[in-house]
């Protein structure tokens, strides 16, 4: 029961009456006390029972409920919006099972197999290959949404360009998961938002190269042009999650700054450009006792890499701190 008194509330909630027929109470009861039923769209006084309108208007986005049993809700949209990140980028159709008309009375019972049928032949006409495909690729977006963190604009943009791969026959020999790791981490990019490859190989459990193929494929047939990648925001996520001091920070951000001035850190792995800054800046200002292995696992690099960054940064390093007087 509480599934379905939330359900009733969440729906009744972007009902509202019409502009030009505003009522502010019921003439019988002289206030306002009216309650407004989705399903026959009327507007009734919950003191004497009086119907006051017979058509509601609405404008927020609707949702329909779907109740496969007791305890589950299915959430449908019931407005007219277009989305990308579904099989149907706009609305859908789906022939209920209740047996009913548009105005809520029971059907002929001898219609009853005749609507069986149409059900049956409408659930099948609609799930294809290409929409069982898309299917599978709404799903791991989803996936990718919750693991990521990432925001809806990002999520349409990766829709998008999976469509477009798909209706230029690009998948073909080619898993859903590569081409739609490929199209998030395109999106992520030209959202500045900082996403690595294996952030999202681990989400979706497929290795860097598949996803580095799919991407040199999509980069080249659409002719894409790639911001560059801002070191600065891998800097400071990556310095959130080692728990360095804030001084750390920002002796850290002002040294990534001089180094991308200097162009020092062209053809450099931005994560482990910046494991090897917060590393060398913690020896002086910070956590001595933090070692390369601890950055490198955070950083998702090895400490080889680190490695090899101190060496090449280290006394440019010494010249910078010096001259800014750190």
């Amino acid at each position: 029961m509480l599934n379905l008194r939330l359900a009733y509330m969440s729906m009744c909630r972007g009902l509202v009456l019409p502009s030009n027929e505003v009522i502010k109470h019921c003439d019988e009861e002289k206030q306002r006390s009216v309650v407004a039923d989705p399903e026959s769209g009327e507007i009734i006084c919950v003191k004497c029972g009086a119907v006051i309108t017979n058509w509601m208007l609405q404008t927020s986005p609707g949702w329909k409920v779907n109740h496969q049993d007791e305890q589950n809700v299915i959430w449908d949209r019931g407005d007219g919006s277009y989305s990308l990140n579904l099989h149907f980028t706009n609305l859908s159709t789906r022939i209920g099972k209740e047996n009913r008309d548009a105005s809520g009375k029971r059907l002929d019972p001898r219609l009853h197999e005749e609507l069986w049928n149409l059900r049956k032949w409408d659930h099948i006409m609609q799930f294809d290959s290409e929409t069982r495909n898309l299917n599978q690729m709404i799903s791991l977006l989803r996936r990718c949404k919750e693991k990521l963190g990432l925001p809806y604009s990002v999520i349409e943009k990766t829709a998008y360009i999976y469509r477009k791969t798909q209706n230029n026959k690009m998948t073909r020999g080619r898993t859903t998961e590569a081409i739609l790791a490929a199209s998030v981490y395109i999106a992520c990019r030209q959202a500045g938002i900082p996403r690595t490859l294996n952030d999202v190989a681990k989400t979706i459990n497929i290795t860097c190269r598949e996803i580095s193929s799919a991407y040199r494929l999509i980069v080249l047939k659409f002719d894409l042009r790639m911001p560059s990648i801002d070191q600065m925001h891998y800097l400071v996520r990556l310095a959130n999650s080692t728990d360095v001091g804030e001084r750390v920070k920002r002796h850290s951000i002002m040294v990534m700054n001089e180094i991308i001035e200097r162009e020092l850190s062209a053809g450099k792995d931005p994560m482990g450009l910046a494991a090897a800054i917060l590393y060398l800046i913690s020896q002086q200002y910070g956590d001595p006792t933090k070692t390369q292995r601890y950055f490198a696992d955070i950083a998702g690099v090895t400490d080889v890499t680190i490695r090899n960054r101190c060496n090449e940064l280290r006394t440019e390093m010494t010249t910078m701190i010096k001259r800014q007087g750190l």
